[in-house]
Order: structure tokens, then C-alpha cells, then sequence
């Protein structure tokens, strides 16, 4: 990979971690882990059909973890 894409793609992750501080930080003060996880999804909302509630809180559990995983 080229440096400017690295760089370019390092920027992305930041911009994307700097939206979910300050969705935590907007609406997250009193709120639980998952139910951060879900204040923060960045999943478009068709991957979300036809889950029920159990469903979506682990996906969005699993997919959240991997997600934050990768910004480090």
C-alpha cells in the first residue's frame, strides 16, 4: 500500500473514532455499554432486519469489538 493510502486510510479511522467519542460523549453519559453499542452503530440499518433484540445485541457486540479492535 502506497503511503499516501495509509495515510489516507489512518485519517479515516480517526475521523470515525473522533464521530463515536462524540456520540458518546452527546448522548452516551448515562448509558450502558450496549446500550452505547447501540447509541454508536455505524451499521446501515438493512444488516439490522429481521434480527430479533438478543440477535442484534450480539452482532452489534461482535461487530463493535472487531471495529474498535481495528483502530488500534
Amino acid at each position: 500500500m502506497s503511503r499516501q493510502k495509509a495515510i489516507t486510510r489512518d485519517e479515516g479511522k480517526f475521523c470515525q473514532a473522533l464521530k463515536i467519542t462524540k456520540e458518546i460523549l452527546h448522548h452516551g453519559r448515562n448509558l450502558s455499554g450496549n446500550d452505547l453499542r447501540k447509541e454508536v452503530s455505524m451499521e446501515p440499518p438493512q444488516y439490522d432486519r429481521g434480527l430479533s433484540g438478543l440477535q442484534k445485541r450480539e452482532y452489534l457486540a461482535r461487530t463493535k469489538g472487531d471495529f474498535f479492535r481495528n483502530l488500534l
